[in-house]
């Protein structure tokens, strides 16, 4: 799954930056960075998830279901 991998490369790089920023306020501003891209990356996840969720209620509708019969007769014929 992507975004168990992103959080496991995202807890790897919380810790280099605990251990190797030069000063306690870089690491604070490069922490928030690091929260940000998860925040935006949770943010695209669920957006997709919306997406997808309402393609599949489009498809499942009779009108869609009867829109597909009659095309697949016309790509028949």
């Amino acid at each position: 799954m992507n975004s168990q991998r992103f959080n496991t490369h995202r807890a790897q790089l919380e810790q280099l930056i605990h251990t190797h920023a030069p000063s306690d306020h870089v690491a604070l501003s490069m922490l928030n960075h690091v929260r940000e891209m998860g925040n935006a990356m949770q943010d695209e996840e669920n957006e997709a998830t919306t997406r997808l969720h309402h393609l599949h209620t489009l498809h499942r509708t009779p009108a869609a279901r009867i829109r597909r019969f009659i095309l697949g007769e016309l790509r028949e014929a």
